[in-house]
């Protein structure tokens, strides 16, 4: 058996997202929200696990309970038992470390569980640093960047695709792994999946529920300090070549390649 908790995260579904000419700032009004795709892939992995060796997947998830409530629904359809939603003021304007201390106080709340999966990065900042804190805080071993994962008694072995290489690690349990987007493909929950996930639970925490307050989550507890956010600009060089010649446009454009280092010469 394996008692797995997923932490998820409500992410803008960046797709969406367009960027204001004048400030160079994302526009967020109207953006919808939705699970990170990277936690969908650590739900799935968690639900397989279930499926093959039994026990249980519960869901952690930093937010309102109102705006987080159709995502946990999905989360519960997908094949969770339960959704935790962690809501307080103190949650709010997190950094990495903070969200990793919310979620490290869910789950030593929660008492039992063996394996905490998280996705490898979040999409909106794509930090990737939520999972490696969270196992020092609850004082385990964790593996990142994590294709494959086999349960072996009291341990697991996991795939670590790391580049061009693949690392081969094993790990007693409780740990802390966060998985790739290529470790398996996310199901979409069936009608009667979704009609089911209306019926099991969802319950709120606050700050003081998780044994958290003012000293660990506040502004003087921050490790890091997000200054701005902007859009990236890129400006293209556009050259548009015409001759009648074919043979010698060609060379044309590829002096020019040549000359600007695009391509190597012979």
């Amino acid at each position: 058996m394996v008692e797995s908790v997923v932490c998820l995260k409500q992410v803008f579904d960046v797709s969406k997202i367009t960027i204001d000419t004048d400030t160079n700032k994302p526009i967020l009004t109207g953006v919808p929200r939705k699970i990170s795709d990277f936690d969908k892939n650590a739900l799935e992995e968690a639900v397989k696990l279930k499926e093959a060796h039994g026990g249980s997947v519960k869901t952690v998830t930093i937010g309102e309970t109102e705006k987080l409530t159709e995502n946990l629904r999905e989360a519960l359809a997908i094949g969770s038992d339960i959704s935790y939603a962690l809501e307080d003021k103190l949650f709010e304007n997190l950094d990495s470390f903070g969200t990793a201390s919310v979620l490290a106080g869910a789950i030593k709340k929660l008492e039992k569980y063996d394996l905490v999966i998280c996705g490898e990065a979040s999409i909106d900042n794509y930090a990737g640093q939520v999972g490696v804190q969270l196992a020092e805080i609850l004082g385990v071993p964790v593996a990142t960047y994590v294709k494959k994962v086999t349960q072996d008694g009291n341990k697991i072995k996991v795939e670590r695709a790391l580049g061009l290489v693949t690392e081969e690690v094993e790990l007693e349990l409780p740990a802390v792994v966060t998985v790739t987007k290529e470790i398996n493909e996310p199901r979409l929950p069936n009608l009667m999946q979704i009609m089911g996930a209306s019926s099991k639970p969802i319950e709120t925490w606050s700050a003081s529920d998780i044994g958290l307050g003012e000293g660990e989550l506040g502004a003087d507890a921050h490790k890091m300090t997000t200054v701005d956010v902007k859009g990236v600009t890129m400006e293209r060089k556009r050259q548009v070549y015409q001759d009648d010649d074919v043979d010698k446009g060609i060379e044309e454009i590829a002096g020019v390649l040549l000359k600007g280092g695009f391509v190597g010469g012979a």
